[in-house]
């Protein structure tokens, strides 16, 4: 494992699990479902456009997986949607979602609960640069879906990422993909931008466009 993950999964077993969501541990099964908006802030401000693509990826994707386990033989790498949502500044906001993945554990923590993310991502015409940090949204449901929404949560802070928790009572209405149910990722973004999230600005350096 490498050393950097060790220590944020050691960082983030030792703070309480209910610190932001301000729930007495007796409520925990009550949760069912939480949501993070998780926005990348300045973490990426000053790298270079694939700078910024390698360390998301190592980040969301090689780290995320490490301190996320999956339940042994599903697919979790496989997206359920990938498709353009929006436009920011001159280029496209595309949307990756791996809907309803089973976890078995966060951290050193074994839970039984259901993942989805949602993974917003602008176009980039550096072909290093096939996945840019923007908008991660992750849905938890189970539960103990709280608990884990704790730990996700100190993870991507550690990260440098700025984290907000939706309210429960903030519904998302969901469509159908493929005959998978989601949450609508168009009120995903407008939920994150009422949080500060932008579309007038890029989280990194970016480099010339060139729409392909």
């Amino acid at each position: 494992m490498p050393a950097h993950l060790s220590v944020a999964i050691q960082r983030c077993n030792r703070r309480p699990l209910t610190a932001r969501l301000h729930i007495s541990v007796k409520m925990e099964k009550i949760i069912k479902e939480v949501i993070l908006l998780c926005n990348p802030a300045d973490t990426y401000k000053d790298m270079s456009e694939t700078d910024a693509a390698k360390a998301y990826k190592r980040f969301a994707f090689e780290d995320y997986d490490g301190y996320v386990g999956f339940k042994p033989g599903s697919d979790f790498e496989t997206p359920n949607l990938e498709a353009k949502i929006a436009n920011k500044l001159d280029r496209p906001l595309n949307v990756t979602v791996f809907a309803n993945k089973p976890v078995v554990r966060v951290g050193t923590r074994k839970f039984d609960i259901f993942s989805s993310s949602y993974l917003f991502n602008p176009g980039s015409s550096v072909p290093e640069a096939e996945m840019l940090p923007d908008l991660d949204v992750v849905q938890l449901k189970g539960s103990y879906a709280d608990a884990a929404a704790e730990l996700i949560g100190d993870f991507y802070e550690l990260e440098g990422w700025q984290v907000d928790i939706l309210d429960e009572k903030e519904k998302i209405e969901k469509v159908s993909v493929k005959g998978v149910k989601v949450l609508d990722p168009k009120e995903l973004l407008n939920k994150a931008i009422s949080r500060g999230y932008t579309l007038f600005e890029f989280y990194f350096k970016p480099a010339k466009y060139e729409p392909k």
